[in-house]
């Protein structure tokens, strides 16, 4: 099945954020639910602080069996950090993205045919790839129920 890519222009978002480097693929949805988990405690303890959105996680690097991720819980405002978690703000922009339906192992073929597909537009990356997590194991245990989306900036 082709590729379908959809360009669109994102505004600003402040998101609680955690970085990790070398962390291996069988530790990445622990890692996310654990962070989410601790994010809801933190905003718990802020007045005015909400979850707006899904979970996601910006790819810094991709190496055989590890990643550099930073795992982003978009919230409502600036919000206080604790532990390792901090506030960031991603500056939106113009990105492409595309959905995958079903279990992982098709998101991971897919952040390479999006790059391909960039370059294949004459686009050049301008960041690290973003997995936002639209129906997740947060959401369903049924792996061929999720849907992911993955963005690269343009």
């Amino acid at each position: 099945m082709a590729l379908q890519v959809e360009e669109k222009t994102l505004g600003p978002q402040g998101f609680l954020s955690l970085r990790k480097k070398d962390v291996s693929f069988h530790d990445l949805q622990g890692l996310i639910s654990n962070t989410y988990i601790t994010v809801l405690e933190i905003i718990k303890e802020q007045q005015g602080v909400e979850v707006t959105g899904k979970v996601c996680h910006l790819l810094h690097s991709l190496a055989e069996d590890t990643v550099d991720v930073e795992i982003l819980v978009p919230v409502s405002q600036k919000a206080n950090g604790k532990d390792n978690l901090q506030y960031t703000e991603l500056p939106g922009g113009k990105v492409a993205s595309t959905v995958v339906k079903g279990p992982y192992d098709n998101v991971f073929a897919t952040y390479h045919s999006l790059r391909e597909w960039a370059s294949s537009q004459g686009k050049t990356p301008a960041g690290p790839l973003k997995t936002i997590f639209l129906k997740s194991p947060l959401d369903t245990h049924d792996e061929n129920s999720w849907e992911t989306e993955i963005q690269i900036p343009i």
